[in-house]
Order: C-alpha cells, then sequence, then structure tokens
C-alpha cells in the first residue's frame, strides 16, 4: 500500500472546516479503509501586518480552496475511498493526479527561502505620507517613492538637514502617517 498526496478541492473559506469533516469521516469508516488514510494538510503562511503603529502576525492559508491528501487510491476495485472523500461536507471533488515530491516540499514550506522569510501585508502606494517606527530614521516623517513588494521594501523621501534625501526601509519599519507633509 502506498500513500501518495492528492489535492482535494473545497468550498471557498471552509478549508478547515472541510479537513474537520474529513477527518471525523476517516475516523467512522471502517478499519480497512482508514489504514488508507494519512495526514490532511492545509498549507498556511506567516504574515506581519502592521496596524496603528504595532506589528501584528497572523496566519493565512496559501491556496485557498484546497487541502491536501494523503492516500492509498490503489486497489480500490469499488471506489470506497473516494467516495467517502466526495461524500464529505464542503468537498467539492479530489483531482485523481498525485503531487510530486517537489510540490509536496513547496506545499509544506521546506524550501529555505521561503520557510525564513514572511510575508508582509501592505498597504503603502507612491505618494503616501508615512511615519518611519524603527531603524535609524525613528521619528521621522517623509513620502513613499518607490514600493518594492518582492524585497517588501519602501523608497522613502525624508528632510535630513533641509535637504530632501531617499531612504530605503523595510515595509515594518513604518506605519501610515499623517497628511501634514506637502505632496
Amino acid at each position: 500500500m502506498s500513500k501518495k498526496w492528492y489535492v482535494v478541492q473545497t468550498l471557498s473559506g471552509s478549508e478547515k472546516r472541510a479537513q474537520k469533516a474529513l477527518l471525523k469521516s476517516i475516523e467512522n469508516a471502517p478499519e480497512y479503509i482508514q489504514v488508507r488514510f494519512g495526514e490532511v494538510l492545509i498549507p498556511e503562511e506567516e504574515i506581519t501586518e502592521v496596524r496603528n503603529g504595532e506589528k501584528k502576525v497572523s496566519r493565512r492559508i496559501k491556496i485557498p480552496g484546497y487541502i491536501f491528501l494523503e492516500v492509498d487510491l490503489s486497489n480500490d476495485p469499488d471506489n470506497e475511498v473516494e467516495i467517502l472523500i466526495k461524500d464529505t461536507n464542503r468537498i467539492v471533488e479530489i483531482k485523481k493526479t498525485p503531487l510530486r515530491q517537489s510540490e509536496l516540499d513547496q506545499l509544506r514550506g521546506k524550501v529555505k527561502k521561503e520557510k525564513t522569510q514572511t510575508k508582509v501585508l501592505v498597504k503603502f502606494s507612491v505618494g503616501d505620507s508615512v511615519r518611519i517606527i524603527d531603524g535609524a530614521f525613528s521619528g521621522m516623517t517623509g513620502i513613499v517613492e518607490e514600493v518594492n513588494t518582492t524585497r517588501q521594501r519602501l523608497r522613502v523621501k525624508v528632510s535630513i538637514f533641509g535637504r530632501m534625501t531617499s531612504v530605503d526601509l523595510e515595509y515594518t519599519h513604518v506605519v501610515e502617517g499623517d497628511n501634514t507633509n506637502n505632496k
């Protein structure tokens, strides 16, 4: 018996409830069906958001509308396993093509760069007034010149000794400032 990973489509926004319902269905199934199941995975990522000058870390589902299931679908002539999955509340369908190991590693966050970097949710755009809350320029205000979402950095124009200077800052080092600055 070889378990493989499969993609299971759920109702949007119901991933956790679908996971719970599926685990309950597996628990209530006969023993010979239970042994065919493995883990049920909902890949999540950490999001750092700055609200009212405070950093808040939360978790968000990476791929909304889908869960991932480790199951053995081979040697199932009566499709009992597949029927159990499809008949579970909030599950739409199971994709019958198993995931490759590289796809599974990426979902589980085993890719080094993904594991060390958390995403920051930002609502800044060019021309916005911001207040710097961390680093060497803490307490200063400036105007956003450039937003680099890939590197999660901002280029902000601040006044240093009466001269406008561009400063490169991380998203988490600034918050929305007041609009008293001239744009």
